[in-house]
């Protein structure tokens, strides 16, 4: 499958993307965010560490009329 697009450009700011898979039906983007560190939602201090990791999954997102599912590894 041909893109005449970056696929970078399908990610909002703050994301990176590792690798894509395109099959007939779907492109996946594996992304993982690019800061280096987080901030504790509570109390919002900065972490020193990581102290979790999953993967988030969005999909149905359309371009040119092939499904896109992005895979985010928080």
């Amino acid at each position: 499958m041909a893109f005449s697009f970056r696929l970078s450009s399908l990610l909002p700011d703050g994301l990176i993307a590792q690798h894509f898979d395109a099959g007939d039906n779907i492109i996946t983007i594996f992304a993982q965010g690019s800061a280096d560190r987080g901030c504790c939602p509570s109390c919002n201090e900065v972490s020193d560490r990581v102290h979790s990791r999953y993967v988030r999954k969005v999909a149905d997102l359309p371009c040119s009329g092939v499904k896109v599912q992005l895979r985010i590894s928080t």
